[in-house]
């Protein structure tokens, strides 16, 4: 199998780099990130740590990181690569990383240079993330590989299933699957798992870091109106413009504050546009920082910034979770419950559909539609309710020490 996968390397691999060449000298891709992707830079042999641990977002890494901050005093910090662009200030930030940069893109000679140069025992993948050339290599090489908070997408499972041929060696590569419930393990299993070798730990955004914070500190911090009710757009996609951008326009009538956060910096112009066409006054966080404020009269902040969207939520009375009035599955539903937020998403949020059941059975999740957008969340401004499930996140913690546990007993074995 790993030879077949080197084979479709040199096949693919130039396509792939004359792609990414076009893309940074047409300035769609920063050269750090093209050297980075491309396999060109890695880290030097002065760095020196035995763990790996790849993750896709800034959303899997704020999940990941009270277990992460374990790992890392366990291992003297760790070799940190992930896949989106939101992720590097918050890796150089965290003060966790020996070193961080993009994933070559399954680039099997790269791997295996930084698991040779850096003494690589021990890769962690996080969550969804398959790439079979950089599992195969890494196993080749007597590294443990070790899926953590795992989890496939329903719509995505079909996929898997159809190429099990394909998938089956990639996923017995795994010396251990630690995924987040007993359905995902039997979905593993079926693809190609050793039922010995699969774990049920739960979801680590149940375990996420809490920072409680003050509803004044933050209006101060990102110069909100001193009173009056916040409702935040968490997450929210292409799209979901039109349905957000119209009920925070509405809403500014009745005094309420928008606080808009696309999920991706593709989607910042979108929201801006749809902005500047409705007429709505509105500031940018990145051009406010450090300027003191923005413009008085905004009755929107458009959060075109990565990593303050937890810092915003202390100050929230309503959070509607995007990614869910378009077909795209949603989002973390628990972030905001966790800071007792009234929190509601729309209807396709289909990637979550264990976390919303919960929250929907214990009444603390309310479902709006696009084409009834405004008129739902104004009825939810005027349904008071005092608890919005925040015990309740926090009683199901547990999946980070389950983890610790079983990566430990790994250690030992």
């Amino acid at each position: 199998m790993i030879f077949f996968l080197r084979f479709l390397f040199f096949i693919f691999y130039p396509v792939l780099f004359s792609g990414m060449l076009i893309m940074a000298g047409l300035k769609k891709m920063a050269w750090r990130e093209f050297l980075e992707r491309a396999g060109i830079r890695l880290p030097g042999g002065q760095v020196k740590t035995g763990l790996w641990v790849h993750l896709s977002s800034a959303g899997e890494f704020f999940t990941a990181r009270k277990l992460l901050n374990l790992l890392s005093r366990e291992n003297n910090k760790i070799l940190l690569t992930y896949f989106y662009k939101d992720m590097p200030e918050n890796a150089a930030a965290s003060g966790l990383c020996a070193a961080h940069f993009f994933l070559p893109i399954e680039n099997f000679i790269s791997f295996r240079i930084i698991i040779k140069r850096l003494g690589i025992k021990k890769l962690i993948i996080f969550e969804t993330e398959i790439w079979p050339l950089l599992i195969s290599e890494a196993a080749a090489l007597g590294v443990q590989v070790i899926l953590a908070n795992g989890y496939i997408y329903n719509h995505d499972y079909p996929v898997y299933n159809k190429f099990s041929f394909f998938f089956r060696p990639v996923i017995r590569s795994y010396a251990a699957l630690l995924v987040q419930t007993e359905s995902e393990r039997s979905k593993y299993i079926s693809l190609g798992a050793r039922p010995d070798l699969v774990f049920v730990t739960g979801d680590l955004k149940f375990d996420m870091e809490y920072v409680p914070g003050s509803d004044q500190t933050c209006r101060k911090l990102f110069f909100l109106p001193e009173t009056g009710k916040i409702f935040i757009c968490a997450s929210v996609h292409k799209g979901e413009e039109s349905a957000v951008c119209a009920a925070a326009l509405k809403l500014s009538a009745a005094g309420i504050f928008t606080v808009i956060a696309p999920r991706f910096h593709r989607d910042f112009p979108v929201f801006a546009g749809e902005l500047d066409k409705k007429n709505i006054i509105f500031r940018r966080r990145s051009q406010e920082l450090g300027a003191g404020g923005g413009e008085k009269t905004a009755s929107v902040l458009l959060l075109d910034t990565v990593g303050e969207l937890s810092k915003l939520l202390p100050s929230a009375e309503l959070v509607f979770v995007g990614g869910s009035l378009v077909p795209r599955g949603g989002h973390n539903l628990f972030e905001p419950v966790l800071h007792n937020c009234r929190t509601c998403t729309g209807p396709y949020y289909f990637n979550f559909q264990a976390m919303a059941g919960m929250l929907l059975e214990k009444g603390y999740l309310d479902i709006v539609q696009k084409e009834n957008f405004y008129n739902d969340i104004s009825s939810l401004f005027l349904e008071k309710r005092a608890d919005n499930g925040a015990e309740f996140a926090r009683s199901l913690a547990g999946a980070c020490r389950k983890t610790a546990e079983i990566l430990g007993s790994l250690n030992n074995s």
